[in-house]
């Protein structure tokens, strides 16, 4: 991109430019890092700082440079999610009904993609992702599906449930994230209407949360709501008892899949105890 003239007659280069400048800079001075290796720091379109940073095998994307970790994927085991709330998703992505149309908020890394994609290969995959940067870096980087294998749009989620665009799905993953906490909107009783509504008739809405329960009136107050279009609601904490962890929270139509998914993980035995702790701590709410 060629520099441009301000009013005073001084060369300036544009944002991007200067950015990704400081950004190369940046991933030089710091490879030397005792086994690290990074792959992509600078500006996102809506997060100010976004890395890649590979170490010891498993590459993963934070925001910001001590900001926490947003997707991660194990190079020596692709097939297994890093994060035990992705692999968490994946068990429910296997007993969940034929998926038909799956959506993600919040891309990511794209895992939850790439695992509806696997498990049900004729599934038609959305993404709305609300940065760009994010969802280039996720298909460069990570797992998610190709614009050839995905339809995406970058933006706001909620907007985008509300809006013409989106259609019916089967299966809808909420995990959209600013740094630490969920994008609150995603909470809200309206974002609530918009999701039953394009919810199909056995389908299921999954919420990555963080939190020790739901006693706050805020999140209270989200699972009242949801109650009025789901039948059933679930609650899978997948982290240390008594501590803000993550836990799915899961809203469906389809009043047997939790028995399906408490089935299929008791089956896993020995071989997979993680598994098998899930169809202990699955409950109602």
């Amino acid at each position: 991109m060629a520099p441009t003239r301000d009013g005073r007659g001084l060369i300036a280069l544009s944002r991007h430019v200067v950015c990704s400048i400081i950004a190369t800079m940046d991933i030089r001075a710091r490879q030397g890092l005792k086994h690290t290796k990074l792959l992509y720091a600078g500006p996102g379109t809506v997060h100010r700082w976004i890395e890649v940073v590979e170490e010891k095998g498993i590459r993963q994307m934070r925001f910001g440079r001590d900001g926490g970790w947003q997707g991660a994927l194990d190079l020596g085991r692709p097939e297994r999610p890093v994060f035990p709330y992705q692999r968490a998703f994946r068990a429910l992505v296997e007993a969940h009904e034929p998926i038909e149309s799956f959506l993600a908020i919040g891309v990511g890394s794209g895992t939850s993609l790439y695992h509806v994609r696997r498990l049900h290969p004729e599934a038609a995959l959305h993404g709305v992702e609300i940065d760009e940067t994010v969802l280039t870096l996720g298909i460069e980087f990570f797992q998610a599906p190709s614009h050839r294998e995905a339809d995406y749009w970058v933006g706001d989620g909620v907007q985008f449930v509300s809006s013409p665009h989106a259609a019916t799905y089967d299966l809808i993953f909420v995990d959209a994230y600013l740094k630490a906490s969920i994008y609150q909107p995603c909470l809200s009783p309206e974002t609530v209407s918009y999701l039953a509504r394009i919810t199909s008739s056995r389908g299921t809405v999954v919420y990555n949360l963080i939190a020790s329960g739901y006693r706050s009136t805020h999140v209270r107050g989200f699972v009242d709501v949801m109650r009025s279009s789901f039948p059933v609601l679930l609650d899978l904490p997948v982290g240390l008892p008594l501590t803000a962890q993550n836990r799915l929270f899961i809203a469906t139509r389809d009043e047997d899949l939790a028995p399906r998914l408490r089935q299929m993980c008791k089956r896993a035995g020995a071989s997979d105890l993680e598994r098998v702790s899930w169809s202990l701590r699955l409950s109602a709410l």
